[in-house]
């Protein structure tokens, strides 16, 4: 990690008073270099929320990742739905190199982001510039300014100065058909409220044998949408435990069937 870099990321890592003028001169502002936890070399923006929460911690929502290594054996394929940044994605790839990983990112600025940090880590994810959906086509991306990750086909929360980006859509079980992508045996899925949609495209993939594990976000209500259409494919479902002082209106669970 370069001098100037390691200098703002303890600043900003240990909230100490001077960091934003600190960057500002030594790096002009722009993203920080730090690794991971993991050794995950990334370029950072420090008022991003997502970014702000690696740059100081190490990681984010370190329970999906625990949550997807655990169920991947040699020679799987795992999805990351909203890869964001690619920080599961390229962790993924890094701790597990005999996984093929595909990582779903609509947002051009963050498929950017996974592209560089791909090269940086000499890591190979297939990057896959599509936003999942219920049916092919495309449709507005609106862009949570401060907080990428919390950006959606939905809009919620979305910066109005910034217009929405006109994306492509596509589903699961389309992508897969068409040879366009390995049918995965492990989904990670956070789409910040269009989980639904996505996995009602892959309704194949759901009842096929080799999808055994969708790590996704949804609200608390037992009775959500998403978890009776994961049950109705034969899924049993447990919420994971947050790993990070984090306040979160959403949970993270995890869905497992018996693998072959």
């Amino acid at each position: 990690m370069p001098l100037a870099d390691a200098v703002c990321a303890f600043f900003f890592r240990h909230r100490l008073r001077g960091a934003i003028r600190l960057h500002q001169f030594l790096l002009r502002g722009r993203r920080i270099i730090v690794r991971s936890k993991h050794g995950l070399a990334l370029r950072l923006d420090p008022h991003d929320l997502v970014d702000a929460f690696v740059l100081r911690y190490g990681f984010y929502e370190e329970e999906v990742l625990e949550a997807a290594l655990g169920r991947l054996r040699p020679g799987d394929v795992f999805w990351d739905i909203g890869a964001n940044l690619g920080l599961h994605a390229l962790t993924v790839k890094l701790l597990r190199p005999d996984v093929a990983t595909y990582a779903f990112e609509p947002n051009p600025q963050a498929a950017a982001l996974i592209r560089a940090a791909s090269l940086r880590n000499a890591l190979r994810a297939d990057l896959v510039e599509i936003a999942l959906d219920a049916a092919a086509g495309t449709a507005d991306f609106y862009v949570h300014a401060g907080n990428t990750g919390r950006s959606s086909l939905h809009q919620w929360e979305s910066d109005p100065a910034l217009p929405p980006i006109r994306v492509s859509t596509a589903t699961a079980d389309g992508l897969v058909g068409a040879g366009r992508a390995a049918a995965p045996h492990v989904v990670k899925l956070d789409v910040e409220g269009n989980e639904l949609h996505v996995l009602r495209g892959m309704r194949h993939l759901l009842n096929s044998a080799q999808l055994h594990t969708v790590i996704f976000e949804d609200s608390a209500d037992d009775t959500s949408a998403v978890k009776q259409i994961l049950r109705d494919a034969g899924f049993a479902l447990e919420q994971l435990d947050r790993k990070e002082p984090t306040q979160h209106n959403l949970e993270n669970y995890v869905a497992r069937r018996e693998r072959d």
